[in-house]
């Protein structure tokens, strides 16, 4: 854990040293590092990992606003006329993910190469 510590601070401080552009760091990073969960910037973390974790960020509230609104709709007109499946539920909330989770990767995997930004290796 030191380690990962380590290279987050030199990460950290690279992103800020930048010249050209940062953004700063999500609150939702923070929070993960609160609790120790080894998650590198999203400018130094694997593709795949930023479309599955940034995704997921996006599809659970929408999920859950989804279900809210359904079940509203059900109380105020009395009638569950929108049902959908437990599966195309998911399903529309895995579509939102991708959706959601591959630009801002891409986004991600951009800034790193503009910003000219180490590898996470070769920090600290």
């Amino acid at each position: 854990m030191e380690e990962f510590n380590r290279k987050l601070e030199h990460a950290l401080a690279e992103l800020k040293s930048s010249k050209k552009y940062f953004y700063g760091t999500p609150k939702l990073y923070k929070l993960f590092w609160k609790y120790e969960i080894k998650l590198k910037p999203a400018q130094y973390e694997n593709f795949w990992v930023n479309v599955i974790v940034l995704g997921a960020c996006w599809a659970i509230p929408f999920g859950i606003i989804m279900y809210l609104i359904i079940l509203i709709q059900g109380m105020l007109f009395g009638s569950f006329d929108i049902v959908i499946s437990l599966l195309e539920y998911i399903t529309w909330c895995a579509v939102g993910a991708l959706l959601f989770g591959l630009p801002m990767a891409l986004f991600a995997a951009y800034d790193h190469w503009k910003l000219g930004l180490s590898k996470w290796e070769d920090l600290g």
